[in-house]
């Protein structure tokens, strides 16, 4: 079993996210949010974009199985 902090995690830690919340607050991003935050939204293009993927689609599918037996295993 996994003992630690996953790399798709550890690399997010290392990232200023007080800097991505200030732009965030400053230009209103989450004005019409409707289900994905700007942070939820950046945080599945930044998976997408470090995954070995063909498309887009196929990184955002991949992110959601892993995020499906992420659920169940904490369930």
């Amino acid at each position: 079993m996994h003992i630690g902090k996953l790399v798709f995690s550890q690399v997010i830690d290392s990232l200023p996210m007080h800097a991505f919340r200030r732009g965030v607050a400053r230009y209103d991003g989450n004005r019409y949010k409707k289900t994905f935050s700007c942070l939820d939204q950046y945080l599945r293009m930044t998976f997408a974009q470090l995954t070995p993927r063909e498309s887009l689609r196929e990184g955002l599918d991949n992110f959601r199985e892993d995020f499906r037996s992420a659920e169940s295993i904490l369930s």
